[in-house]
């Protein structure tokens, strides 16, 4: 089941920029630490999409042999405090699917409300056999980040390592984008998103592609969107052609709604299905 490490992660957390596979080769360009000034003004927020309390979810669907299989599903949830952001998100496979493959991921990121970038990190991973404990404590005054992995807290090991300035964490990645300003770009523009994982910063880019109408979203109804194609990692489960298609509200939420991406076996499926304390009511038809 090696093949199969952070799969189930990268399809529940809709925008994670297909992160799974990390110990493969990613063949995404390594960032330096020293960032261009250009591309520091793109690390962050420019508008403001979210609020205390917010909580969304989401189930994910898996397609084999032309049947539609519901296989789990992902709870984002956001808490305040007065400097910081929280946010949390866990997936768990259904235990109809759990013969195949069971999950429970929880990821964490604590980070500063002026520009979103994480103080704290914390992975914990568990997907069939394979188990996973990762957390970091980033110091940007000294350009590093103690980093503790394991496969559980108690074997965990520690080490000091360099990092840059201009980088997220999965789980606060997802509200950078969502808080980026890419909904004013030019149709076909690409935001460049440095992605912090593993202790390594990569850098994957996002395709705005513009409003996209209406969108049928199942279990909820027709919703204003814009549509997004985030990089892909190929190898186990993209192949170099797929193309993952994410839909995010048209409205100042920029939230997910929708996801859609071939892969390798079938195809996923992943909808937006319960929400709570959004910025703005979502306008459904």
């Amino acid at each position: 089941m090696k093949k199969y490490k952070y799969f189930f992660v990268s399809l529940l957390l809709p925008l994670l920029l297909s992160t799974g596979f990390w110990e493969n080769d990613l063949g995404n360009e390594v960032v330096d630490n020293a960032v261009p000034e250009e591309e520091l003004q793109l690390c962050s927020p420019q508008h403001h999409s979210f609020i205390d309390r917010e909580k969304v979810s989401y189930k994910v669907y898996y397609n084999w042999n032309f049947v539609w299989i519901p296989a789990g599903e992902a709870t984002f949830t956001v808490s305040e405090s007065e400097d910081q952001y929280y946010f949390k998100a866990e997936g768990s496979s259904y235990p109809s699917y759990d013969w195949f493959f069971q999950v429970h991921d929880v990821y964490e990121s604590k980070v500063r409300k002026s520009d979103l970038k994480p103080v704290w990190t914390r992975r914990r991973v568990a997907e069939g056999r394979h188990r996973l404990f990762h957390e970091h404590f980033i110091d940007y005054e000294t350009g590093t980040a103690r980093s503790i992995r394991g496969k559980t807290p108690e074997d965990a090991e520690e080490k000091i390592i360099e990092v840059g300035d201009c980088f997220h964490d999965i789980v606060s990645s997802i509200y950078f984008l969502r808080n980026s300003g890419i909904h004013t770009f030019d149709k076909g523009e690409k935001l460049p998103v440095n992605l912090f994982i593993d202790d390594t910063t990569y850098q994957v880019k996002v395709k705005y592609l513009g409003n996209d109408g209406r969108k049928k979203i199942k279990g909820l109804g027709k919703v204003k969107v814009q549509r997004i194609i985030p990089d892909l990692l190929t190898g186990s489960i993209f192949r170099e052609e797929d193309e993952m298609n994410v839909w995010v509200t048209n409205d100042e939420n920029r939230l997910p709604v929708m996801v859609e991406s071939p892969i390798i076996v079938g195809s996923v499926k992943v909808f937006l299905t319960d929400y709570e304390h959004l910025l703005e009511p979502l306008e459904i038809k």
